[in-house]
């Protein structure tokens, strides 16, 4: 018997055993008395009851033994999304729900849930999440631990500060006569270091700082450089900045009489 009322099997006489498989579900079968589960899940706990009764029906053994099943603590999952050099959100989730998230940034407490969910709107039912807003430049040692029925399983991963997005270069060519032309090289923004090329020829490069034409936008950099108009090959802008690069080429085109 199962909590007082749900029978699992009886023998009348050694070799016949009746289950009662709407009781147990999900067991796999019965050997020598023994009941194999299969998947445990958590509905299986509870009390079970071994009565022995002679054959005059009169009790004559009886004991009760206690199954807690305790599904397994799931393994956080972490993560960081950069919004801008000055936002970021971290955020913490797992498989599941009804477990206290403790999450923390080196010794910082960040949030901390007292085993209830929290999720977000469009979250599937069972997964659960904590999402926190911080500045874009902290860095450290970011911790999400869940705790489940005296047990934990954590994760943690090392927080970096945002960076600005490399903006990717614009070429063009503009003709002047069959013997002149103008190459440029253009990026929204500033700061950046330009190296532009003709084939494996540099042209012209800059020194992470911002090099614009007098009318030009204030947000927008730009390098001109003056060339033969019969040049041709491969013309390449490169961006570069907090170590990583953005490109752009053209082909240029011999100039041809205006």
């Amino acid at each position: 018997m199962k909590d007082g009322k749900q029978r699992i099997l009886k023998s009348d006489k050694p070799g016949t055993v009746t289950r009662y498989d709407h009781n147990v579900k999900q067991s796999e079968g019965i050997y020598g008395g023994t009941v194999k589960l299969g998947k445990a899940t958590k509905r299986h706990s509870g009390d079970y009851t071994l009565e022995e009764h002679g054959s005059d029906g009169i009790l004559l053994r009886k004991v009760t033994v206690h199954l807690e099943i305790q599904a397994p603590v799931p393994k956080p999952v972490v993560s960081q999304t950069c919004l801008s050099p000055e936002q970021m959100t971290v955020s913490c989730s797992y498989e599941g729900d009804g477990a206290e998230i403790i999450f923390k940034l080196d010794s910082q407490l960040l949030i901390q849930t007292g085993n209830h969910r929290i999720s977000l709107g469009n979250w599937p039912a069972n997964k659960s999440s904590v999402t926190v807003n911080l500045h874009g430049q902290l860095t450290g040692n970011l911790t999400c631990q869940i705790k489940s029925s005296g047990r934990s399983q954590g994760t943690f991963i090392r927080l970096e500060a945002c960076k600005a997005p490399v903006p990717k270069p614009v070429v063009s060519q503009t003709c002047l006569s069959p013997e002149k032309m103008t190459v440029s090289c253009s990026y929204e923004g500033d700061g950046a270091e330009i190296i532009f090329k003709l084939d494996s020829q540099l042209l012209i490069q800059t020194r992470n700082n911002s090099v614009s034409l007098g009318n030009w936008p204030a947000n927008k950099s730009i390098v001109t450089v003056n060339l033969h108009g019969q040049l041709t090959g491969n013309l390449t802008c490169q961006i570069k900045s907090s170590g990583r690069s953005q490109g752009t080429f053209i082909r240029l085109e011999a100039c041809k009489g205006i």
